[in-house]
């Protein structure tokens, strides 16, 4: 059944530039340059020492719940105490990034409040820098001396020989160790029961949490590539696994120019299988739907998704500002 209608979230007002071919290869990007450096950076545990074959883990928190940080490997290594850990990244959603190192015999050894973290990262092309300091303070150790593994005379078998010296007697070997026939079990089940929490599963509910603009300003030579571009975040119930968007005519603002979406637009989500895009045929009307199989974050509730939208300028639009309208629908078929 189709919920997307019921689920609507419009009426929302993006705002850009079109120019002719003299502006080609200018866009502007309405990131901050600050972006990457306004995390909050921190480790956990954060006290303690660790030994060989215990775990730590970096935490990143981008201030303004930006999803759009990656590695940078251009830009240099990423490294806990010396170590790589690139393989290690996560984008958690929601502005969350986690980085995980685990002690390996041989390691360097750490003095409280001395771990080395050194990572490289970028969003986009736009903005590239490196963080290597935590935000607080922290007493964390590390102790790379000690050896894992607990006592293997535990697990080994014991054999008794009772052979006798008298050659008419036959040897007899009796094995002590792990005689299942002379084991007993019994199985069944157990149970409990949950209060003060939740009745209901929480599916989310459709909304759009912010949007990205990546291009600001478009050249008017029809080309997706030197158009408009914005990352939608959005959340998409749990229960509900398509995603559609459609947009008005944009308007100029003197009130009489527009230009069609039409064959214009195009939206696409690395979340939906093929990341293939799905074209804006008409105004106001809703482009095929995307399927969603990916969540950015199975914590929060409903699926944590990332929408593309694009637009190609075309030929011969007056310079200016425009603006238009969007809707985004979701259903479960």
């Amino acid at each position: 059944m189709n919920k997307g209608l019921k689920k609507s979230v419009g009426s929302f007002v993006l705002a850009s530039f079109a120019f002719a071919s003299i502006f080609i290869n200018f866009p502007v990007n309405v990131a901050r340059a600050d972006d990457i450096q306004d995390t909050t950076v921190s480790v956990s545990p954060s006290s303690g020492t660790l030994t060989v074959g215990q775990t730590l883990d970096v935490l990143i928190k981008q201030n303004w719940n930006m999803d759009m940080i990656e590695l940078d490997p251009a830009g240099g290594a990423c490294t806990i105490n010396g170590k790589d850990v690139a393989s290690s990244f996560q984008n958690l959603g929601n502005g969350d990034y986690k980085l995980s190192y685990t002690v390996a015999s041989g390691d360097a050894s750490v003095a409280a409040g001395q771990l080395a973290f050194s990572c490289a990262f970028k969003i986009g092309d736009e903005q590239h820098n490196v963080l290597s300091s935590f935000s607080a303070a922290n007493t964390l150790t590390i102790d790379a001396t000690g050896t894992t593994g607990g006592n293997d005379d535990d697990d080994t078998a014991t054999t008794t020989d009772d052979t006798n010296t008298d050659d008419d007697d036959t040897a007899t070997t009796t094995d002590d160790t792990n005689i299942d026939d002379d084991d007993s079990t019994q199985n069944g089940n157990i149970n409990g029961d949950v209060t003060g929490g939740s009745t209901t599963q929480d599916n989310g509910t459709l909304a759009v949490t912010y949007i990205e603009q990546h291009r600001s300003v478009a050249v008017a030579d029809g080309t997706i590539a030197n158009g408009w571009k914005w990352v939608f975040h959005i959340t998409v119930p749990s229960d509900e696994t398509n995603v559609a968007m459609k947009f008005d005519n944009w308007t100029h603002t003197n009130g009489t120019n527009t230009i069609s979406p039409a064959n214009n637009m195009q939206i696409s989500s690395a979340q939906s299988p093929g990341n293939t895009e799905a074209y804006i045929t008409a105004a106001n009307t809703y482009s095929a739907s995307l399927p969603i199989t990916g969540d950015l974050n199975p914590q929060m509730p409903g699926k944590q998704i990332q929408v593309s939208v694009e637009m190609g300028v075309p030929v011969g639009s007056l310079n200016g500002s425009y603006t238009t309208s969007y809707f985004v629908k979701s259903s479960a078929n």
